[in-house]
């Protein structure tokens, strides 16, 4: 892909070769001198650090050791744009498409030549595209997916992939805000809540559920749901429950840092994040719900109503 005409962030020089960074889309871009203008690379900087050592309150020889160490050991990723805009980044064994808000989605690669260094340092953006184009033009192919995976909002993604027993991921979800609504004690302190629904194949959901309070901080505290939310929550995973057909593969996000090994899965979990509901939205909910528990759990209306 090519950089920007405008002027970089810092530059580099390395081996007598002068490199020229940019900060883009939530990672760092750069080119060196001697490459055409198509030929770029990718640090990725997950956790920002990368982003504050370029702050004016850094010393600015931080960024740079950390930059040349970086580019030493061959620790950026080989970035191709696709003629429909996609970007991808390659790095031996490790492929991910990126959007523009900086988030990954990894994808395998068919063929040995993909996991060689020299290969993917030293090939003409062309000729490494026409591959590319090949397997984003190949219905089902795994970069296909991998960008399907990342068009998603993120509260739609853990349905990917999916397939369900009984019931759907729409209703799931409308319920699983129904029931959290309707329960007064959930919304006494205005809590942000998070509710976890986490599919398993051949097994039932495992939940979970976290507060979070109103400054937002990063460690959430865990409690028990009410024991009315919690019936009534088993009650509507059983009757909307998903399961991941046998060879889907999980696509799967980069950890932390380039080349890191931990991973973490993006399908087959289902995350709510639930936020406190206005008097409209409160009132809806518990018409839907009283609805819903006569119609499939007329036992728990007492509880509720």
């Amino acid at each position: 892909m090519r950089l920007p005409d405008s002027p970089p962030a810092l530059s580099l020089e390395f081996n007598r070769t002068t490199w020229r960074f940019w900060n883009l889309d939530a990672h760092f871009w750069a080119r060196p001198d001697d490459r055409p203008l198509n030929w770029s690379v990718c640090f990725l900087d997950h956790d920002g650090s990368l982003k504050r050592a370029l702050g004016a309150d850094r010393p600015p020889h931080e960024l740079r050791e950390r930059l040349r160490a970086t580019v030493q050991n061959e620790g950026f990723f080989r970035a191709v744009e696709l003629s429909t805009g996609e970007r991808i980044l390659l790095h031996r064994a490790q492929a991910f498409a990126l959007n523009r808000r900086g988030e990954l989605a990894r994808f395998e690669l068919r063929g040995a030549r993909w996991s060689q260094t020299r290969f993917l340092l030293e090939t003409p953006t062309s000729t490494m595209q026409m591959p590319l184009e090949r397997e984003r033009a190949r219905a089902g192919s795994d970069l296909v997916t991998a960008l399907q995976w990342l068009d998603e909002l993120p509260e739609q993604r853990a349905f990917f992939g999916l397939q369900w027993t009984t019931g759907d991921g729409k209703t799931l979800r409308h319920l699983v805000y129904a029931a959290f609504w309707s329960c007064a004690e959930m919304w006494q302190a205005r809590e942000h809540c998070e509710y976890r629904l986490t599919a398993t194949p051949g097994a039932e959901f495992g939940a979970e559920t976290s507060f979070i309070d109103s400054q937002g901080l990063p460690r959430p505290r865990f409690r028990s749901a009410p024991f009315a939310l919690a019936r009534a929550l088993q009650k509507i995973v059983v009757r909307n429950r998903p399961f991941l057909p046998r060879g889907v593969r999980l696509n799967r996000e980069v950890g932390i840092g380039p080349l890191a090994q931990r991973e973490t899965m993006k399908m087959g979990t289902i995350r709510f994040l639930i936020g406190a509901p206005n008097a409209h939205e409160q009132l809806e909910a518990r018409l839907d719900l009283r609805d819903w528990l006569r119609s499939e759990a007329p036992e728990l209306l007492n509880e509720w109503f």
